[in-house]
């Protein structure tokens, strides 16, 4: 039987394009009788998240949640890109609404890239429709959150990992965690990963059997003599 053909990237990208323009379209609606359309894109933690981005970190024992809470990956990440592009982007919030977007294409076309190691065609598309798809998924359509970022990074983790490339997988892990502290999960995963295929480095004593010279006193006496060297393998052996 031959091997039915893969899907393309068409796939996310399209799911992702026609959920995200939906999102958009309710939250334009949304706007309508909301004072500012940029509330409807900032709830719960983007407000700190734009405070970050805005005014730096900030501490005082007297808040309930200081914004020492919130990791620096997304909203600095915001704040370079606002100042590189001079205000062209509307500011912080529209940065932080670009982001985000970016962030949630990259995260559909990286979790695609990685399922196709191991599922089939129909069970990625029933995935990746599932986790666009998911009623908790807003934060991969322009929300000011950082999860779609934080979601990105991992996927592109274990994405390098499935190639072998460990030091950038490495690399993306700790910028996982300059994200989200969940992002130490992601390391330990890649760890995981990597020991499972590469096997964990060990060292085990190598002995080595040499005939000696036959001018050795246990050569003459004995016959055929040996020396025993003793050496370490970095991955073990016979």
């Amino acid at each position: 039987m031959s091997e039915q053909p893969r899907t393309g990237r068409w796939f996310p990208v399209t799911v992702w394009a026609v959920t995200a323009s939906a999102v958009t379209v309710v939250r334009y609606l949304a706007s309508v009788q909301s004072p500012t359309s940029d509330g409807v894109w900032i709830r719960v933690d983007g407000g700190a998240y734009l405070a970050i981005a805005t005014e730096g970190y900030t501490y005082s024992p007297k808040i309930a949640h200081p914004l020492v809470a919130w990791f620096p990956g997304y909203p600095l990440t915001v704040r370079t890109i606002d100042r590189l592009a001079d205000g062209r982007f509307g500011g912080p919030i529209g940065v932080s609404v670009i982001v985000s977007f970016v962030a949630g294409l990259a995260a559909a076309l990286l979790f695609w890239e990685w399922t196709s190691r191991h599922l089939t065609d129909r069970e990625r598309k029933v995935s990746t429709g599932v986790l666009l798809l998911y009623a908790y998924g807003w934060y991969l359509y322009g929300a000011v959150y950082s999860d779609a970022m934080f979601l990105a990074v991992a996927l592109a983790a274990f994405v390098a990992a499935d190639r072998g490339r460990w030091p950038l997988a490495v690399f993306l892990a700790g910028a996982a965690s300059a994200v989200r502290p969940v992002g130490v999960a992601v390391g330990i995963g890649i760890v995981i990963a990597m020991v499972e295929r590469e096997g964990a480095p060990r060292y085990r004593p190598r002995f080595e059997v040499r005939p000696c010279g036959t001018n050795s006193p246990v050569g003459t006496s004995g016959g055929s003599a040996v020396r025993i060297s003793h050496r370490s393998s970095p991955r073990g052996g016979a």
